[in-house]
């Protein structure tokens, strides 16, 4: 790939061992934040998927058994918000989910049994009637999510993402891209440092890091010139490992299925037969899903609705590569000045989402 420059920036990584790095680009370089940014396509429906699916029927009829099985145990199938934590705790029930994202669920016990509780693990890839693949897994966490939504706490200072309802869903997802991104930078670096710590050990004179110590500034400045020759690939690649189709359907259908008073006295089998059948509700699903956070396009708040939401993204990105791989892959806070993890680049993910979510 060919870049035009304009005037240079300054990436600043802080090392493992505490040290810091300001790396400023120049002479064939990438100088413009924009050129970490290509176009990207973000798919939130799937109708071709190759995966191994059940069918929303069979799907029902097992939610059908497992209330069932619960009556049976005492347990009212009817008690709406009770019933959407205990499905959701088939998929995810660590102390994280209990207590930061879907917090306040701690105590409530998932008595769904065992039998029940394989066979819906087996069968989370659903497809819709109108051919796209779901994760209900997704959907479950954001229904449970919306149902107890709160402010974010998380033991990290510089993490300032908004509420758990959208760490727990699309913006968790959203944030997992730009941590695929960055982290496949990272490995390219990191890689070329061996290179030259074991070049400069054997003595090699004409290796380009030849010098008295590794050459921090020199190698770093190769990571960046080679991962801007296949950037598109790094970000079309993160994209589809970190959030599929049918977790960000499942993140918009959650939310919008979770968007019910807790005493509905609807049955789990009820409202999935209610919104994928009965009323058709998911065919509205984008409008639905953009009036909960507040994205009125009419009234001309795109561009302030995503520089608001960039920095939740951003922060969620630098969490998940925390918790992923420690405070020594970037120094903590000083990640979000990597061009790749700043609000810059979640305005640009979050323009490719929304591009999408008009088109469903």
């Amino acid at each position: 790939a060919q870049h035009q420059y304009g005037k240079s920036f300054k990436v600043k990584q802080q090392n493992a061992d505490g040290s810091s790095l300001e790396v400023e680009s120049e002479g064939g370089l990438a100088n413009k934040v924009e050129d970490w940014f290509p176009p990207i396509i973000v798919t939130i429906k799937d109708t071709g998927s190759q995966l191994s699916t059940t069918s929303l029927a069979s799907f029902i009829s097992m939610i059908q058994a497992a209330e069932a099985d619960l009556v049976i145990a005492g347990v009212n199938p009817t008690n709406t918000q009770n019933m959407i934590t205990q499905f959701r705790k088939v998929y995810y029930d660590s102390e994280n989910w209990n207590t930061r994202l879907v917090p306040g669920t701690e105590n409530v016990p998932c008595q769904i049994g065992n039998t029940h509780k394989n066979c819906l693990k087996d069968s989370r890839i659903v497809k819709l009637p109108d051919n796209s693949v779901i994760d209900v897994g997704h959907i479950f966490a954001g229904m449970d999510a919306m149902q107890h939504n709160a402010p974010l706490e998380v033991p990290i200072p510089w993490i300032s993402v908004r509420n758990s309802r959208d760490a727990a869903t699309w913006v968790g997802d959203l944030g997992s891209v730009l941590a695929g991104v960055y982290l496949s930078y990272c490995d390219l670096e990191t890689q070329l440092l061996a290179q030259a710590s074991f070049e400069l050990q054997s003595g090699n004179d004409s290796s380009p890091y030849a010098s008295e110590k590794v050459n921090h500034s020199k190698v770093q400045k190769e990571a960046i010139e080679r991962f801007l020759s296949k950037i598109s690939y790094e970000w079309m690649n993160s994209i589809a490992n970190n959030s599929s189709p049918s977790d960000l359907l499942a993140n918009i259908d959650g939310l919008v299925m979770g968007n019910i008073p807790a005493n509905s006295n609807k049955t789990i089998s009820e409202l999935f037969q209610d919104y994928y059948i009965t009323l058709n509700t998911y065919q509205n699903r984008a409008s639905l899903f953009m009036q909960i956070l507040n994205l009125l396009v009419s009234n001309n708040n795109l561009e302030t609705w995503i520089n608001e939401y960039s920095e939740d993204v951003s922060d969620a990105a630098v969490f998940v590569i925390t918790a992923d791989r420690g405070k020594g892959m970037g120094g903590g806070a000083s990640m979000s000045k990597h061009p790749l993890l700043s609000n810059d680049a979640a305005k640009h993910l979050l323009r490719a989402f929304i591009n999408s979510l008009f088109d469903l």
